[in-house]
């Protein structure tokens, strides 16, 4: 691929390993000395302690290539022209790594046929683009063709656990958290949709021993749903469900197989004891009402 930088053709064919760097600090001592680095060091410094409310991009302060990783610690917000600023500050301490050179290539698609003159335009782009991007619906054809895309698609196991440890300890805002309940309302699947997840379910290789205790010690301590109040219109749809549910003579043995020998702490019993005298509780102030009701009815 041809592309140019400062406007010098570049040939991008692979990247190469370059050196690694742990800390922030190692990889500031490491390039101290470098020419263009005091100011690419000034930049994310700057960027790094400061409150900025206008549009940003994170940008990793040690790059990818050069051990970063995705930690915040790694990551600073920069306006788009000081992101792309960033990128040429890079190539300049480092001009012979070419997985920098593709990076400020490929961000602002800078091929021989379409040049930008400088960062302004850039930024101006970015900014305009992530603005007409905010509450933009994808078509049904669109979603189409990402499935079709995905179909069949598998992650490596190195893939995977990248993924998972990026999403370790990662809590969303309550703001995402509102915008994500809000977008889910209404959703309905399909009965197809609603096939192929019970058939997915079903052909699933069982869980591990591993995966079982991951489980199990996450689950330890979650309040999430402490206070959460479940409607007398909730309850009718849950045990209406149960009603018309059938569990097959494998599921029933495989139930009966995992509860053979099985003890239950005084802690669970107590509970269990607990929740009962409260649902019975509950079913005689019931009833008690509505004989009042029937009572006065007749009266």
């Amino acid at each position: 691929m041809k592309y140019e930088i400062f406007d010098i053709p570049v040939v991008i064919e692979k990247a190469e390993v370059a050196e690694s760097y742990k800390t922030i600090d190692e990889f500031f001592n490491a390039i101290k000395d470098k020419h263009w680095a005091s100011h690419y060091i000034k930049l994310v410094t700057r960027a790094k302690n400061r409150i900025i409310s206008e549009y940003t991009e994170k940008h990793h302060i040690i790059p990818k290539c050069l051990g970063g990783s995705n930690k915040k610690e790694n990551l600073v917000k920069l306006t788009a022209e000081e992101h792309f600023m960033a990128h040429k500050l890079l190539i300049c301490i480092y001009p012979e790594n070419l997985a920098l050179i593709r990076a400020a290539a490929l961000m602002g698609s800078v091929h021989v046929r379409l040049k930008r003159s400088n960062n302004k335009m850039f930024g101006w782009l970015r900014r305009t683009f992530a603005e007409k991007m905010k509450g933009h619906d994808v078509s049904e054809e669109t979603k189409a063709k990402i499935s079709a895309a995905n179909l069949g698609r598998e992650h490596s196991k190195e893939s995977r656990l990248k993924m998972s440890l990026s999403r370790t300890g990662k809590k969303f805002s309550p703001d995402r958290c509102a915008r994500m309940s809000e977008r889910r309302k209404g959703v309905s699947f399909t009965d197809e949709h609603r096939a192929n997840m019970v058939k997915a379910w079903k052909t699933r290789p069982p869980a591990t021993e591993e995966t079982r205790a991951k489980l199990s010690a996450a689950l330890i301590g979650n309040t999430r749903r402490k206070d959460t109040v479940v409607t007398d219109e909730t309850r009718k749809k849950l045990s209406d469900a149960g009603k018309l549910r059938k569990d097959s003579e494998e599921t029933i043995a495989k139930r009966a197989a995992a509860n053979t020998g099985k003890k239950r702490t005084p802690e669970q019993i107590a509970n269990m004891l607990a929740g009962k005298a409260k649902a019975k509780l509950e079913r005689e102030a019931s009833f008690s009402e509505k004989t009042d009701i029937d009572w006065c009815e007749n009266e």
